[in-house]
């Protein structure tokens, strides 16, 4: 019956605005944790932002970005593997997809797997939607320091004048990265 059908119209729309208001909160939630977190990395308390991240609900980039980033900067390269491979299987989009080989990269360069962090290196920057991005420039650094570690001079020197070439066409603003 109609009434029926408006009381079922009310209950969902109560059920709608209760899950926008959550959703809402927990973006609050997100940003305010992502500022500490941005806070934590610029002191280097790198052990202080993996704990305040480590068991957040926030899927964002810039969350991933600051986990990752601090527990490279803690040596933690098991973890970062972990982490990352743990992203990939998601697939939660290219963006983060890219950011996870990117770290993977980073991680695999430190311990020497120079073939694996090639792959990774190049993963990231097939993913990366935006050539022109600082972001961009970054994989395709990491890529050079991939190649002269494998005393592969000449693609090395070609990578790090990719990455110059769009560094030097970004506004310095955006080298915050």
């Amino acid at each position: 019956t109609i009434k029926n059908i408006v009381m079922n119209l009310k209950i969902v729309s109560l059920l709608l605005s209760i899950l926008l208001s959550t959703s809402i909160l927990s973006a609050k939630d997100c940003r305010n944790t992502l500022l500490q977190a941005q806070q934590l990395t610029e002191k280097q308390d790198w052990a202080g932002c993996i704990e305040l991240l480590k068991e957040e609900t926030c899927t964002s980039y810039a969350h991933y970005n600051l986990l990752l980033n601090a527990y490279m900067g803690k040596e933690a390269y098991a973890q970062v593997r972990q982490r990352t491979e743990n992203m990939l299987r998601q697939a939660q989009g290219d963006s983060i997809d890219a950011l996870a080989h990117y770290y993977n990269a980073l991680a695999l360069l430190k311990q020497n797997q120079y073939s694996l962090a090639y792959q990774h290196a190049n993963q990231a920057i097939e993913l990366w939607d935006t050539p022109t991005s600082a972001e961009y420039a970054l994989f395709c650094n990491t890529l050079g320091n991939v190649l002269e570690a494998q005393n592969k001079h000449t693609e090395a020197v070609h990578a790090y004048n990719k990455a110059l070439s769009i560094y030097s066409k970004l506004p310095n603003d955006s080298l915050t990265y």
